[in-house]
């Protein structure tokens, strides 16, 4: 499988304050964006994650930043948006020459006042931040996975194993076994774990026919995550290249026809719009959770998606130190408001071009003018000649 490399692309930042300035080698290391391709370095594989977050944590013990204020936040998803990406590793006439990069922009807002319906969550004290979409889903979906577990084993001190009991208080997916799927597809499906998909992976479907492309070569399938909805929402799809920029036609049938269930988030979005809260539950604050066995009380998934983020903090509040090193970045990025879309910015008038397009019109214009005029006296001229 060949993974993503790390993308960096150089910030500058805009605090002279001696706690940013020695967060530079920091800043140039963690933020992602989609161009300048680092050699070596695999983030989107869960190894590569676990070095970066090491990394980025070492940088921070030596450098003294303090990231506690994240925890009074809550993360709020705003969408995600595709950016197109050179792919320096196409050797083979296969290979796919334009890669698709996607990036998530979230927003941080203060947990009391973030709003699940609206599409900003707050208005006032936030961050906006931009990151690669497989380690803000990888990272959103582990979260959620601890927080049920640790939910399942509140709901058995009082339930026990008493399947009815779970299900009268809303807790079926604690159930364990099969007790609770009645048919065979969906069993099949109950087996089908997202979060082995929140990056570009292979999918065999065992049964199935083989396909071919053009060139009468075998087709290989990837599943992944891609911005739908214009950016409001985030995917599962069939591809046919192991980076999941390809699509495969009709691969929502295809998926359903031979692996015999439909692809689960193909269209609901893998990542609600719901405010997650940063503040970790107590238990884990304890390290009886799978927090990396730290004492911050930040939950992971804000760790790892704050750490690794592109920032702009010109509105918060929380910190005394914010980093305004991706602004300009994310405000190249529009939100549209009727249904929380990202598209990208649209292009603005320059003062420049319209003057140089208008002298350039006007110009041509006047040529056109004198040519004309030239013609008529040449035509009068000849007239003059033949009398």
């Amino acid at each position: 499988k060949n993974d993503n490399k790390l993308n960096i692309f150089a910030i500058t930042n805009k605090i002279d304050s001696p706690v940013v300035q020695n967060m530079k080698l920091f800043n140039a290391l963690v933020v992602l964006s989609a161009s300048s391709t680092a050699s070596g370095l695999k983030t989107n594989s869960n190894a590569g994650k676990k070095i970066m977050n090491k990394a980025t944590r070492s940088l921070e013990a030596n450098q003294d930043v303090d990231f506690s204020f994240v925890a009074s936040y809550s993360i709020k998803f705003q969408g995600c948006h595709h950016v197109p990406q050179w792919n320096d590793e196409a050797n083979e006439e296969e290979d796919v020459r334009v890669l698709t990069k996607r990036l998530v922009r979230f927003r941080l807002c203060p947990t009391d006042t973030c709003e699940d319906d609206t599409w900003e969550g707050c208005d006032s004290d936030y961050g906006d931040y931009i990151v690669d979409l497989e380690t803000f889903a990888s990272a959103y979906w582990e979260q959620m996975q601890e927080n049920l577990e640790m939910q399942c084993e509140a709901i058995k001190e009082i339930c026990g194993d008493s399947n009815y009991c779970m299900i009268q208080n809303g807790m079926e997916d604690c159930i364990e076994g099969d007790n609770n799927v009645d048919d065979y597809s969906a069993k099949l499906e109950a087996e089908f774990d997202p979060i082995e998909y929140m990056e570009c992976r292979e999918f065999n479907f065992e049964n199935a026919y083989a396909q071919y492309n053009d060139q009468g070569e075998e087709i290989q399938f990837f599943i992944g995550p891609y911005c739908a909805d214009q950016g409001g929402a985030i995917n599962l799809a069939v591809f046919t290249d192991d980076t999941c920029s390809a699509f495969y036609q009709d691969g929502e049938a295809y998926f359903q026809d031979n692996a015999g269930f439909a692809l689960p988030f193909s269209s609901d979005s893998l990542i609600p719009t719901d405010c997650v809260q940063c503040k970790e539950y107590e238990d884990q604050n304890q390290n009886n959770g799978n927090d990396n066995n730290d004492n911050d009380k930040i939950a992971q998934v804000c760790e790892e998606v704050y750490e690794l983020a592109g920032k702009c903090e010109s509105n918060l509040q929380g910190t005394y130190y914010p980093n305004e090193g991706a602004c300009s970045y994310i405000s190249g990025i529009k939100i549209v408001k009727e249904n929380g879309s990202i598209i990208t910015s649209s292009v603005e008038a320059s003062s420049a071009a319209s003057i140089c397009i208008g002298i350039f019109t006007t110009s041509a214009v006047l040529l056109c003018a004198y040519v004309y005029y030239l013609k008529t006296k040449i035509g009068r001229a000849k007239i003059t000649l033949l009398e």
